[in-house]
C-alpha cells in the first residue's frame, strides 16, 4: 500500500478502537452494581453537602419547633404562669418588706410569706433561702447586691475615752467589775455603784453597757451615751 492508504486505514482501526471501547465503558455503566454505587456516592456527596450548608440542621430545628397550636384560654393560663413570681421572688419580697440593719430574720420572712402570699414555711422556702441570691448572717438574711441599710440613731452608743487604762482589753465573755455614774441629758444623776459585777453579752446589763464596756481595759475610764432603746427603755 501507499503511504497515504496506510494512513487512511490506521485511522479508521483507530476509530473502531475508540468506539469498541465507548460501547464497553456503556454496558459497564449501565450493569445494577455500577448504577447502585453510583447511586450510592451522590446520596453520600448530597448528604455532605447539606450537612456543610446547614441544611439538614434546620430540617431537623424545624420539625422540632412545630407550631402547637393552643385555644386562647389556655394562651392565657399560660401567660398568667409565666408571670406569676417564684417562691424565691416572693422571698426576695419578703426580705425587703421586714428587715433591719441586721437583715431579715427566718420568722419574720415566713410570717410575711404567709399573711401576703399564704404559703407555709414548706421545702419550697427552705430551698430558696438557700438560694446564691441571698446573703446569710447568721439567722438572718438579706439580699445580694442590695444597699447595707444604715443603722438608726438610736442603735449607736456614743463612747469617748476619758483614761485609756493598761492591760487586756475586756471582751465579750468576760467577767468585769465596774464603778458607775448614772445621769440624763440634764445632768441630773439617777444612779451609782462601785464593785458592781456582770458578764459582758450574758445579758445581765442593759444593752448599751454590754456593747460600750467592750475595748475598755483595767483603769480605764469611759464614757458612754446610752439611747433609751438601749437603756432602760422609755
Amino acid at each position: 500500500l501507499c503511504p497515504r492508504l496506510a494512513a487512511v486505514v490506521a485511522c479508521l482501526s483507530a476509530r473502531k478502537y475508540r468506539s469498541r471501547c465507548a460501547c464497553v465503558q456503556r454496558a459497564a455503566r449501565s450493569s445494577p452494581d455500577a448504577s447502585r454505587q453510583r447511586r450510592t456516592q451522590a446520596a453520600a456527596i448530597r448528604l455532605v453537602r447539606g450537612a456543610a450548608r446547614g441544611g439538614t440542621r434546620q430540617r431537623a430545628s424545624k420539625f422540632k419547633r412545630s407550631p402547637v397550636r393552643r385555644s386562647p384560654s389556655a394562651r392565657r393560663s399560660l401567660a398568667r404562669k409565666r408571670m406569676a413570681p417564684s417562691v424565691l421572688d416572693k422571698v426576695i419580697i419578703a426580705i425587703r418588706a421586714v428587715q433591719t440593719h441586721k437583715g431579715a430574720s427566718r420568722q419574720l420572712i415566713v410570717k410575711y410569706l404567709k399573711a401576703e402570699f399564704d404559703i407555709e414555711n414548706g421545702p419550697a422556702v427552705k430551698k430558696a433561702l438557700k438560694s446564691d441570691q441571698l446573703v446569710q448572717t447568721g439567722q438572718s438574711f438579706r439580699v445580694k447586691g442590695d444597699a447595707p441599710i444604715p443603722v438608726p440613731a438610736d442603735e449607736i452608743v456614743g463612747i469617748e475615752d476619758v483614761a485609756e487604762g493598761e492591760g487586756q482589753e475586756a471582751a465579750k465573755g468576760d467577767d468585769v467589775a465596774m464603778a458607775y455614774i448614772g445621769t440624763l441629758d440634764d445632768g441630773t444623776e439617777f444612779d451609782r455603784g462601785t464593785g458592781f459585777r456582770f458578764t459582758i453579752g450574758d445579758g445581765d446589763v442593759i444593752k448599751g453597757w454590754d456593747r460600750g464596756i467592750v475595748g475598755m481595759k483595767v483603769g480605764g475610764r469611759r464614757k458612754l451615751v446610752v439611747s433609751s432603746k438601749l437603756g432602760y427603755g422609755k
